[in-house]
């Protein structure tokens, strides 16, 4: 039995986690050409630059986990993956190798035509994940979302 296009993408981003650079070919694989790519940092047209900022990340990261979670995907192409990715950036490399770690609980939201991911965008917390590197803060958010809520 073949894989969905959303098993495909969920084996390929725990192989990119796994291997890294090794793994980025297979991965961008799966994606169009003319993919189109947003996250709470980033908004990229083209599957050149999906790999440069996927290379980017890499090499950014001393430590770089993802696990993925519940899948699912609808008739018309959409696919829902729930993933928790752990990174330690290099904060200065070379100077101070490496940052604070953070884990950062997110879902990637995705379109497929032709057999390949053809839209993709990634929702995740920012001021969250932010928050985390920098333990003192974390009061302050909790009690400006507790405010907001």
């Amino acid at each position: 039995m073949s894989r969905t296009l959303g098993q495909e993408l969920k084996l390929a981003m725990e192989s990119f986690a796994e291997k890294g650079e090794g793994a980025l070919p297979g991965f961008l694989a799966l994606y169009h050409e003319d993919i189109a790519f947003q996250d709470p940092l980033v908004r990229l047209y083209g599957r050149e630059d999906f790999g440069k900022a996927m290379r980017k990340l890499i090499a950014r990261c001393k430590d770089f986990s993802i696990e993925c979670a519940d899948l699912a995907e609808t008739p018309d192409g959409l696919i829902y993956l729930a993933w928790t990715m752990r990174l330690s950036l290099k904060v200065a490399p070379g100077f101070v190798e490496i940052g604070p770690s953070v884990v950062v609980p997110g879902v990637t939201h995705a379109r497929g035509r032709d057999g390949r991911i053809e839209w993709q965008r990634d929702h995740w917390d920012l001021a969250g994940s932010a928050v985390q590197a920098f333990p003192g803060l974390a009061p302050i958010y909790r009690r400006l979302t507790q405010f907001l809520a």
